[in-house]
């Protein structure tokens, strides 16, 4: 990883969570649309009607995209995790101990 990019598991983890619980207060506050374009004295119920219908997608895609997101995120740190690992059971104990002696 490049010297100028260090995250750490705590940031990954504060994100998932935040990501979960916007989902979340995406999907529980997406409302049932009401039936049929609203009665208007301009006539512009079904752009009315159609607008709504577009917010709901819109949060409804949020809300997917959070949770696409979360997944993502939870996965960069297994695959860190499963590297360190990895890293820690390919080097000799003395290793960690000593240094790179730089």
């Amino acid at each position: 990883m490049p010297d100028g990019l260090k995250i750490s598991d705590a940031v990954l983890e504060a994100a998932a969570s935040h990501l979960v619980a916007a989902s979340r207060v995406m999907i529980d506050g997406n409302q049932s649309l009401p039936g049929g374009a609203p009665a208007t004295i301009t006539g512009a119920g079904e752009e009315i009607a159609r607008f709504i219908t577009g917010l709901s997608t819109g949060r409804l895609a949020l809300a997917d995209a959070a949770k696409t997101a979360s997944t993502g995120v939870a996965g960069i740190m297994s695959d860190s995790s499963d590297l360190d690992a990895r890293l820690a059971s390919a080097l000799y104990i003395g290793f960690a101990v000593r240094g790179t002696g730089r």
